[in-house]
């Protein structure tokens, strides 16, 4: 679907932020996240553009940050399960990653 169908509020509110200035956002997807499930470990394809932005409309949901290496998440036999930092979005809640917090 265009981004022209998101509600009329979300890219105005989103730019607002400054967060994407001299950026286009190219894309936005929606998930249902159930019960006790989370996001799981994972690099976002470059091709997202250099600022990401989650927000957390209905329920809480634990987000874990981890190094990458290449662009790549770490092997599990190769990172230290307490270099992470947890985050935990709450329900109307929006969180910007750009730079090295969104590539490294």
């Amino acid at each position: 679907r265009p981004l022209s169908e998101l509600p009329g509020w979300f890219l105005p509110r989103l730019h607002a932020t400054g967060a994407f200035e001299g950026e286009e956002v190219n894309q936005v997807q929606g998930n249902e996240y159930l019960e006790d499930s989370g996001i799981g470990q994972h690099v976002e394809d470059p091709a997202a553009g250099e600022t990401l932005a989650t927000v957390s409309l209905l329920q809480p949901i634990q987000l874990t940050l981890q190094r990458a290496v290449a662009g790549r998440p770490m092997h599990s036999d190769e990172r230290d399960s307490e270099d992470c930092l947890k985050v935990l979005l709450e329900p109307r809640s929006l969180l910007i990653l750009k730079g090295e917090s969104r590539h490294d």
